[in-house]
C-alpha cells in the first residue's frame, strides 16, 4: 500500500468514528540521500509534504467541529537551507536540484501558514514547528548520522506536544515554534502568495485521493 493510500485510509478509518478532532499532528518525514520519485514527483516533498496536506484536508471538518482544533504541522529550521525562489514548482520532479529536505520543510511551514489564514474566522488553528535536531528514526536512509547534540525523542516531541495541548496557546494561529516560543524564520516561509500557490498545486496533484 502507498503511503498516499494508507493517509487515505486511515483518513476514512477515522472519519468513521464520527467524532471532532482536538489534535492533528502532522509528523511522518523521511530523509533521503538520493533523488527518488513518486509519480514523477520528489519523493521527500510527497512523504513530507503532499502526504499531510492529504490527511489534513480530508479532516479539517472534524478538527474544525472541535472546542478549539489545532493542527501541528512538524516543520524545521532546515527550511532557511531551501533554495532561493523557494518552492520549485517549476521542477517538482527534483531532477534539477538537490536541497529535497529543506525544501519539503519549506512547504511544511508554507502549508501551515496557509491554512492559519484559511482558519482565521473558525475557532481551529494551525501552527509549525521544529522539534530540533532529534535522534529519531528519520535518518535511517542515510546511515542515522546525528550530531552529537541530538536531542532524545522525548526532548524533542516536548513543544509538538504542547503545542498540541496546552491551554496557554489557546488561540495562537499561524507561527513557527521552537522550544516553547515563537521563532524566527526565512523570508520565504513568509511569503503568503507562495504559501496560496502551494496549496492549489497541491491540491491539484492530490486532487485524485480527496
Amino acid at each position: 500500500m502507498s503511503r498516499i493510500s494508507i493517509r487515505v485510509a486511515a483518513s476514512a478509518a477515522i472519519r468513521a468514528l464520527d467524532v471532532p478532532i482536538d489534535a492533528l499532528v502532522c509528523n511522518a518525514g523521511v530523509v533521503l540521500d538520493d533523488l527518488e520519485q513518486v509519480r514523477g514527483i520528489e519523493k521527500t516533498f510527497v512523504v513530507n509534504h503532499l502526504g499531510h496536506y492529504l490527511l489534513v484536508r480530508r479532516l479539517l471538518d472534524r478538527v474544525i467541529a472541535a472546542p478549539q482544533g489545532r493542527v501541528v504541522v512538524l516543520g524545521s529550521a532546515d527550511e532557511r537551507n531551501a533554495l532561493p525562489g523557494g518552492i520549485q514548482f517549476d521542477d517538482l520532479s527534483g531532477r534539477s536540484w538537490e536541497a529535497r529536505y529543506a525544501h519539503a520543510k519549506l512547504a511544511n511551514g508554507l502549508f501551515s501558514l496557509e491554512l492559519a489564514r484559511r482558519l482565521r474566522d473558525t475557532r481551529a488553528t494551525s501552527n509549525c514547528v521544529t522539534p530540533g535536531h532529534t535522534r529519531s528514526n528519520i535518518l535511517r536512509h542515510i546511515g542515522n548520522r546525528y550530531r552529537d547534540d541530538a536531542r532524545t525523542v522525548q526532548q524533542g516531541a516536548a513543544t509538538p506536544s504542547w503545542l498540541a495541548a496546552s491551554p496557554d496557546v489557546s488561540g495562537r494561529n499561524g507561527l513557527f515554534w521552537r522550544d516553547f516560543a515563537p521563532a524566527g524564520q526565512s523570508a520565504q516561509q513568509r511569503d503568503a502568495a507562495m504559501a496560496r500557490r502551494l496549496r492549489d498545486v497541491s491540491g491539484t496533484l492530490v486532487r485524485d485521493w480527496l
